[in-house]
């Protein structure tokens, strides 16, 4: 018997936040400053297992792309602010016709717990992080 597994999974592209606009060479920013390059990058509390962990229990695939055979990835842009709050969560890059799985990223990032959030000079600062998340249909005997 045939048995489909769905695969929703998430890699954090080089375990660092996106590049900013930002120039943090002279250590002198705003308020409102989004950095990409900090002393200490946010992380998700417990780390990348447990952030596997929460996007696995909480991503469903659509159903539209599972009668559909759609698979592809989802690439997010967010902040994580200085609360350790996720912000502003954008979909730099979709599933070709599945707005549905973009949607369904989106939804479940903005779940998220607070993050520690990144660094400059030990102050805590808003800044920028990627994650792609993979919709993968898997068949197995």
């Amino acid at each position: 018997m045939n048995r489909l597994l769905l695969i929703v999974s998430c890699l954090l592209i080089c375990a660092c936040p996106a590049l900013s606009q930002e120039k943090t060479t002279d250590r002198a920013f705003s308020e409102d400053s989004i950095f990409g390059i900090t002393d200490e990058i946010a992380s998700y509390p417990g780390g990348y297992k447990e952030l596997m962990h929460f996007l696995s229990q909480n991503i469903k695939y659509p159903e539209t792309a599972l009668e559909n055979g759609i698979e592809g990835r989802v690439d997010l842009r967010f902040i994580i602010e200085k609360d350790g709050s996720v912000g502003e969560v954008q979909v730099l890059r979709g599933v070709p016709g599945c707005p549905e799985c973009d949607r369904e990223a989106v939804r479940v990032v903005r779940l998220m717990p607070e993050w520690n959030p990144a660094k400059v000079d030990e102050n805590p600062v808003r800044s920028y992080f990627l994650l792609p998340v993979n919709y993968k249909m898997v068949t197995f005997k």
